[in-house]
């Protein structure tokens, strides 16, 4: 059984180097530094049981608040000087962030506001209109990207949540741009869709005593607009038709059901239908969308 988690990234993070201005070299700060690059780093690498959505929206940079709880935590084995020594916050300017092209997302608001409202753990961060001195620039899609020269020490990057099929070339752009937030696993920033998450092994172990097809007289159904994808999924669906019922809603199909009625649409799914087909309009790497996550689950 699957969780799915939705996952949206609000908070521009700073890189690891900041870490270095610690003012502080004792065996104390060398340990909680390990520590904090290890467990939750802002660009973590693969690494057996990590949650690597997880460990970048839970990094924040070490606070005097933070320093104190870990002194008070720390094992009980440290000498009187180590546990004495005086720890100093990291001094943590603004950053100003500049976003083109939110189309379809949640509006931020400008200056820290949105940073507040969502609780963000870093909120030293102004979104601002002001397109002459910003630190960050986020390009959704490649809105604004071709025409804006760039200056020393701007970081830019680039979002999208659509695939390589339906997306402009940005293979021109070259080195202006330093990091990526897509939905794929080897982005800068990783945003998909949703995220799976496990059941801890005591609840899978469990024994399912629901038959889900219970009082279900129909086989497959499949809701779908576009007729000509990149992919061969109109085949395939068709194909599977010889041998079984399946019924096509939308656009593509001979069955209605209005997105009007979603909820409605949906309820009748699970009340008639043993199966659902969740097919993308690409076959692109990572590419799982709520055709998956909310259709396919829900």
């Amino acid at each position: 059984m699957i969780i799915s988690v939705s996952v949206y990234i609000y908070q521009f993070e700073y890189n690891l180097k900041d870490l270095q201005n610690i003012s502080d070299s004792t065996s104390t700060t060398e340990k909680f530094v390990s520590n904090t690059r290890n467990s939750s780093r802002l660009f973590p690498s693969k690494q057996p049981g990590n949650d690597r959505i997880e460990a970048q929206m839970k990094y924040v940079l070490p606070t005097e608040e933070r320093w104190e709880s870990y002194k008070r935590n720390r094992h009980q084995n440290q000498s009187d000087a180590d546990r004495n020594v005086k720890l100093k916050p990291i001094s943590r300017k603004f950053k100003t962030l500049l976003i083109y092209s939110l189309l379809y997302l949640q509006p931020l608001k400008e200056n820290q506001e949105s940073f507040l409202e969502y609780n963000c753990p870093v909120n030293e961060c102004l979104i601002t209109n002001n397109k002459s001195n910003v630190d960050a620039i986020f390009f959704y899609e490649r809105v604004g990207i071709s025409q804006k020269p760039k200056h020393t020490n701007q970081i830019w990057i680039f979002m999208t949540h659509e695939c390589p099929v339906f997306s402009p070339s940005v293979r021109h752009l070259g080195n202006r741009i330093n990091w990526t937030i897509t939905y794929r696993w080897d982005s800068t920033i990783v945003y998909p869709y949703r995220k799976f998450q496990y059941f801890y092994k005591s609840v899978r172990q469990k024994v399912q005593f629901q038959n889900y097809a219970t009082g279900k007289t129909k086989k497959v159904a499949w809701f779908v607009s576009n007729c000509g994808p990149s992919n061969n999924r109109m085949g395939y669906a068709k194909e599977l038709g010889k041998y079984i019922q399946v019924d096509i809603y939308g656009r593509c199909g001979t069955k209605v059901c209005t997105r009007k009625n979603e909820n409605k649409c949906f309820e009748m799914l699970k009340k008639e239908y043993k199966f659902y087909l969740a097919f993308e309009n690409s076959n692109c790497r990572d590419y799982i969308t709520e055709k998956f996550f909310v259709n396919g689950l829900k």
